[in-house]
């Protein structure tokens, strides 16, 4: 048990968040991103929307969340038209709710399906942060919101799946990385 709690606390502090603090969603835009591929055009065509990330086992080599495989997840997704997507740099501290509301306050517009996470870590693996912090991705299925943080390793690609109502603190000092539809932001 000490072992498991150890890991638990040296995970959280290494990926950079905390157990212990929370920070209520206040409704607000906070500047919590600093959006770093401004004037790049990273394009995800068109998809069946078919791939589920729980079969996606020769692109998330490393490890795969058993949650992919709860019936709200283990679902195929809509059919998807091209888009541009961004990717931002995290320089403030936020909850799921702070980080993805601070993009667009509706979340319909900041979201992409399993299959659009997908090509993004096979096509673009060179965009995903690197160092093993996070790149969070926001998802919706079964009319729940849930976050992916994918994390990249030298065995491969980790892939979790957290609900977006954890209340966990996630620290800008970290520079997660966060990937969204262009036309979700907010103006």
């Amino acid at each position: 048990m000490k072992k498991f709690i150890f890991c638990f606390l040296f995970v959280g502090i290494c990926c950079g968040f905390s157990f212990g603090q929370t920070v209520a969603d206040s409704g607000e835009n906070v500047p919590l991103l600093k959006i770093i591929s401004e004037g790049e055009k990273i394009v995800i065509p068109a998809l069946d929307g078919q791939d589920l990330i729980v079969n996606a086992r020769e692109t998330f080599r490393a490890y795969i969340d058993k949650n992919f495989e709860f019936p709200e997840l283990d679902q195929s997704g809509p059919a998807t038209r091209e888009i541009i997507v961004d990717i931002a740099e995290m320089t403030g501290d936020g909850t799921f709710a702070q980080i993805f509301r601070s993009i667009n306050r509706d979340l319909d517009k900041s979201d992409l399906t399993q299959a659009q996470i997908i090509y993004f870590c096979e096509t673009y693996y060179d965009r995903l942060r690197q160092d093993g912090q996070a790149t969070f991705f926001l998802t919706r299925s079964d009319n729940q919101w849930f976050v992916t943080p994918v994390h990249v390793y030298p065995n491969g690609l980790i892939i979790y799946a957290d609900r977006f109502a954890y209340d966990l603190l996630w620290y800008g000092e970290f520079g997660h990385y966060v990937v969204f539809p262009r036309l979700a932001v907010a103006k």
